[in-house]
């Protein structure tokens, strides 16, 4: 076995505390931050923005809807992927939520401008911000009487007078019909409010009337009576304390 030399053991020694000192050093850097994701940045900027307010719920979708449809058709008529597409999607959210919910228009300039920045000027991110800017002011034109902002949704809806099949206030509360205006809305999708709406319910007196409410007597009876004999009976305990 041949014995290390003085200066060989020394090299050795030196390359190991150079090794170990790199490593202590690759573990005390802090790793560089990655860049947000505009996608879910602007996403929770969405959420925050909606969740302000005391909007109908249809209403907060509306602005979800309109908001996200304008950014996707932003994306798809920028060519080139990556930061200008973020750019078109952070314009057209920040464009229609701004119309749709003004007062949170301050915090969603400040986001707008935080996206921007992380972008490189040119002439890509200009066509991108105005192609977001193009496409949100379009939908919101196109959907500008769609029945969905708040006043159209929550009309006044005086309660009917009471009759069997007609629609009545119900406890606790006894409020009114909420959302009543929703039915005349226009849909995203469908080519008309009430292509899948059930129809009326069975005219009383009618066969499919009768045959129901009996069916419905017949339900009933069994489980009133099972409530009737499982209902516990009191006794007394036959002592009391002195």
């Amino acid at each position: 076995m041949t014995l290390p030399t003085i200066r060989s053991w020394r090299r050795g020694a030196a390359g190991i505390a150079a090794a170990a000192l790199a490593a202590a050093l690759s573990v005390a850097a802090p790793a560089a931050a990655a860049p947000p994701d505009t996608t879910l940045e602007w996403y929770d900027a969405t959420a925050a923005a909606v969740a302000t307010g005391t909007r109908p719920q249809v209403t907060n979708s509306r602005a979800w809807a309109i908001s996200w449809l304008a950014a996707a058709r932003a994306a798809r008529t920028t060519p080139a992927a990556g930061p200008a597409q973020d750019a078109a999607l952070a314009s057209a959210v920040h464009t229609a939520l701004s119309a749709l919910l003004p007062q949170s228009a301050p915090t969603l300039d400040a986001t707008l401008r935080a996206t921007l920045d992380r972008i490189p000027d040119g002439r890509a991110k200009d066509r991108a911000v105005a192609a977001g800017q193009r496409e949100a002011r379009a939908l919101l034109d196109r959907r500008a009487d769609d029945g969905l902002d708040p006043a159209a949704v929550n009309p006044p809806y005086p309660a009917p007078e009471p009759a069997p099949g007609v629609w009545q206030p119900t406890p606790p509360a006894f409020t009114a019909a909420q959302q009543a205006g929703t039915r005349f809305a226009t849909p995203f999708l469908l080519d008309r409010a009430d292509r899948y709406r059930p129809g009326p319910p069975p005219a009383p007196g009618s066969p499919r009337y009768r045959a129901d409410l009996a069916e419905v007597g017949r339900t009933a009876r069994p489980a009133a009576r099972y409530a009737r004999r499982s209902r516990p009976t009191r006794r007394r305990s036959g002592w009391a304390p002195r």
